[in-house]
């Protein structure tokens, strides 16, 4: 479920607002930061309310992972389709409505934590990699790590570094670019 799906409904579930609420923790924070006992606290329930609607701190933070990364499953899409649409999300600009949250933040706040990165690792490769790779005809995991390396690339050192080169200034010629980066580790284009 997407945040701005929770956002619009009339009810929210106390397992929805304390995804909510760790999903703001862990944007604003490193992941040793955040406690469970302070996103119990922020929803109203006692922290073990928390431990046992999520199991450990891992598994909300994979959920909250999983809710801001809102992964579209693209697993009947062609080559072409997934190209414009990776391109599409790679440039989107920078959400600056504070009531949403970027994905990025919450693996960039991260990315000190052994813990976090394991979680990291393990989210990607189950609900990036592996489902990519499955589209791929050669070396799909290996291309599909590419694709991954590449849009995060693109979006770190655009939006945290500020690489000047990656900013709107270049727009058509970096979407050029990128797609036919996209097309080739895609296999849609001849090596």
């Amino acid at each position: 479920m997407a945040r701005a799906e929770l956002k619009a409904s009339d009810k929210l579930t106390t397992r929805d607002r304390i995804l909510e609420s760790a999903q703001r923790c862990f944007s604003s924070a490193s992941y040793e930061q955040v406690g469970l006992r302070n996103i119990a606290e922020d929803v109203g329930v006692d922290v073990a309310y928390v431990h046992r609607t999520f199991g450990s701190k891992e598994k909300l933070f994979t959920e909250v992972l999983r809710l801001s990364f809102a992964l579209d499953r693209t697993a009947q899409a062609s080559a072409s389709d997934l190209v414009t649409k990776f391109t599409k999300d790679v440039f989107r600009p920078a959400n600056t409505n504070n009531d949403s949250i970027d994905p990025l933040r919450i693996v960039v706040h991260s990315l000190s934590s052994a813990t976090a990165l394991s979680v990291q690792r393990q989210f990607i490769l189950e609900e990036v990699i592996g489902p990519l790779a499955g589209q791929i005809d050669t070396d799909g995991e290996v291309r599909a790590s590419m694709i991954a390396a590449l849009l995060l690339g693109i979006r770190i050192l655009r939006d945290v570094i500020e690489l000047e080169a990656l900013g709107c200034a270049h727009h058509n010629t970096l979407e050029a670019l990128t797609t036919r980066m996209l097309e080739f580790c895609l296999g849609a284009v001849s090596e």
